[in-house]
């Protein structure tokens, strides 16, 4: 994530905006693919590691992307407000995406006990195997619904240097009254 940040953010002004909000959840979508298959007992560097890589790529780019399409031509005075009410908006929206997922994720695993009818250590294992599989696909299913907000919703202003200049003068201004800083 912080490797995709840092070069994103300082290419923002070069690049199309929309562009990186079209394709980074698709690449988001595919490491959560990834993980929707993996078997109990996954190798590390096969099953896990690739999923990882492809969803903190995505996300990275996701979050920076938005955070300056968001902030730029603001004024001084907008811009904390427009900070602060995307933050919240992504915090409210991780959880209320995290509780979907997880209702999701544990009826697949109950629904799979009850099938089995065995709660021997393996078949739980397999189930709740299953429940996270499931609720991965559910998680893709909504990188598609960004991607397809992103290209028929979202009219975007590709922030110019000035805008990222002035992005930058704002945080610097906002860093020493951060306590410990």
């Amino acid at each position: 994530m912080i490797v995709v940040a840092g070069v994103l953010s300082k290419k923002m002004a070069k690049i199309n905006p929309k562009a990186v909000l079209v394709i980074a959840p698709i690449i988001v979508g595919v490491g959560l693919l990834f993980f929707s298959r993996i078997p109990v007992h996954a190798n590390y560097l096969t099953d896990i590691l690739p999923g990882i890589v492809l969803m903190a790529a995505g996300m990275a780019a996701v979050f920076v992307t938005a955070t300056v399409v968001t902030t730029s031509g603001l004024s001084h005075e907008e811009s904390g407000l427009v900070s602060g009410l995307l933050n919240t908006v992504q915090q409210v929206g991780g959880a209320i995406g995290l509780a979907v997922l997880s209702v999701v994720s544990s009826s697949v695993t109950k629904h799979e006990l009850a099938k089995n009818g065995s709660s021997d250590g393996a078949a739980a294992l397999t189930a709740l195997v299953h429940g996270f599989q499931r609720g991965f696909l559910v998680a893709a299913l909504f990188t598609v619904i960004a991607t397809i907000v992103a290209i028929f919703v979202l009219k975007v202003h590709k922030p110019t240097a000035a805008d990222l200049a002035q992005e930058a003068e704002t945080e610097a201004e906002a860093l020493p009254a951060i306590p410990g800083v």
